[in-house]
């Protein structure tokens, strides 16, 4: 895979047909598959093609986007690029906060990830911060013995241990 198989005009001829949101969505799960493969310059590039195919379908907003731009954030990441992380986050935020709420679990999420960014720049004032907020929205959304809340918990936990705060 390269960024030029990943294109939106090479998909629509392969495809016969211009990439839809479903070919989107493919391209997101592949993206994330390859990811936990360890194949993650090809990852990339097929993340990018379908976050390209999301906003050109969607102008911009739209949970889709927010969920592929998280994806993406979550490999640069992976790969110690925090700098890339934080703006994929952060315009995944926007994007999430804007259509579905800072209430919605999907924002909740991806404050929490922003959070790990946070705490890898060593911004952890910051990174407590959008933690704690992420387990008063979660539990509101999804209730206090859900999966997700007890995750984030596990972050800040690890957070305040980190600061020397057990």
């Amino acid at each position: 895979w390269s960024s030029d198989v990943c294109s939106s005009d090479l998909i629509g001829r392969v495809i016969g047909t211009k990439p839809d949101a479903s070919v989107a969505r493919t391209m997101n799960n592949l993206g994330v598959v390859l990811s936990r493969q360890g194949k993650d310059d090809e990852a990339l590039d097929v993340l990018q093609g379908a976050i390209e195919i999301f906003e050109g379908l969607f102008d911009g907003l739209h949970p889709d986007i927010g969920i592929v731009l998280s994806n993406a954030a979550a490999l640069y990441l992976k790969l110690g690029h925090l700098e890339v992380a934080e703006t994929l986050y952060v315009r995944a935020n926007d994007n999430f906060v804007a259509i579905l709420g800072t209430d919605h679990p999907s924002s909740g999420l991806n404050f929490a990830a922003l959070a790990g960014v946070y705490r890898e720049q060593g911004r952890l004032a910051e990174a407590e911060t959008l933690l704690k907020f992420s387990v008063r929205v979660l539990e509101v959304s999804l209730g206090q013995g859900h999966h997700h809340v007890r995750s984030v918990l596990r972050g800040l936990a690890d957070l305040y241990n980190r600061m020397g705060r057990v």
